[in-house]
């Protein structure tokens, strides 16, 4: 067989291993999560110390290079408005192969089974593999760091350093190819720049440019909003008043630490949500996905919940109980205090 058919047969027949070295390094980290959230944490600290310009952007970013020699890194830089054309940005490398031992292990499987192809399948080919396997695992880890990140502003770190008009993290790997797990503004905006902005919004029209939009520590009053991309919409410790939101993609959304009186969700996608210690009075969620929400620590008066489905949506305790959940919510959520009193489907 020529180099073309050698190495298709040796992908193919690696293919189990592969699907397995996934699965170990799933579990593995969930066993090493909160240790590397807070090494994440630490280092980001420890390179705030050494900031002195304006930062607009946190990059968080595993590095390739080293891959091929077993060595796993994450690069934390601070960059300013320029981001990756700054030449003065300020960074910081530190181990991660702890998370990724199983793909050391998985290299040294890979590289024994090419003696069978008389050397048209290369060692460059094996670390490929690994190098793939590890990235396409750290950029899924993203969709949870949007949690861990989502107080970042007010981390006691960040709220030292100088700040550009933006605060932004972005996760995976260098540059472009990364995605963003946090937005801020740190420039006030008003409720009639917010309507004026979103004006061609619209689902059907589906435009990226609306994702992440801030509008943390802002006011709206009397606004209805409907069928509109606010995927990842940021408006923590904000106020809403008599509005309503129709139809609305609200995926990831922050709404940490507002006030809501009056407000009415029909048929919204609140998935991955964050109401964690709001206030919500009189708010009604009719026919929403809240699956995965976060409503620990809110006060509930006369709020509803309405044909919504909330699987592994998070409550206090204490909280649960003005809910007003019918028997087939309360076996979807969870508690934060007793995690396991209902299936969390997780296994």
């Amino acid at each position: 067989m020529n180099r073309e058919e050698a190495l298709w047969d040796y992908k193919n027949k690696m293919q189990p291993q592969l699907e397995q070295t996934q699965c170990r390094l799933a579990k593995r980290y969930l066993a090493l999560e909160k240790e590397f959230q807070q090494k994440i944490h630490g280092e980001i600290a420890c390179l705030c110390g050494k900031i002195e310009k304006p930062v607009k952007y946190f990059q968080i970013s595993l590095l390739r290079s080293p891959m091929s020699r077993d060595i796993f890194q994450i690069m934390l830089s601070a960059h300013d408005e320029e981001y990756f054309l700054d030449k003065e940005a300020t960074s910081t490398v530190f181990d991660a192969g702890e998370i990724f031992l199983p793909l050391t292990e998985l290299r040294a499987h890979l590289i024994g089974e090419r003696s069978f192809y008389m050397g048209k399948v290369q060692k460059f080919d094996a670390d490929q593999l690994v190098m793939q396997l590890a990235m396409t695992f750290f950029k899924k880890q993203a969709n949870d760091f949007r949690w861990y990140f989502q107080d970042f502003a007010r981390w006691d770190c960040i709220e030292k350093i100088p700040k550009s008009t933006k605060l932004v993290v972005k996760w995976g790997e260098h540059r472009e190819q990364s995605e963003t797990v946090f937005l801020t503004c740190t420039q006030p905006r008003l409720q009639e720049q917010f309507i004026e902005s979103n004006q061609n919004n619209s689902l059907e029209t589906w435009d990226s440019r609306y994702v992440y939009q801030s509008l943390d520590d802002m006011t709206i009053k009397e606004a209805v909003m409907e069928k509109k991309n606010f995927m990842f919409l940021g408006m923590r410790y904000s106020r809403l008043e008599r509005s309503v939101w129709d139809a609305c993609m609200l995926y990831g959304a922050g709404f940490r630490e507002s006030g809501m009186e009056q407000v009415t969700f029909v048929g919204c996608d609140l998935s991955r949500s964050d109401f964690k210690n709001s206030a919500l009075r009189e708010v009604r969620f009719v026919k929403c996905r809240l699956s995965e929400a976060d409503f620990r620590g809110v006060s509930l008066e006369e709020t509803s919940f309405e044909e919504c489905e909330m699987e592994r949506t998070l409550f206090s305790r204490q909280d649960l109980a003005y809910a007003g959940l019918n028997a087939r919510q309360l076996q979807q959520v969870r508690i934060e205090e007793e995690p396991y009193v209902f299936h969390d489907g997780r296994g």
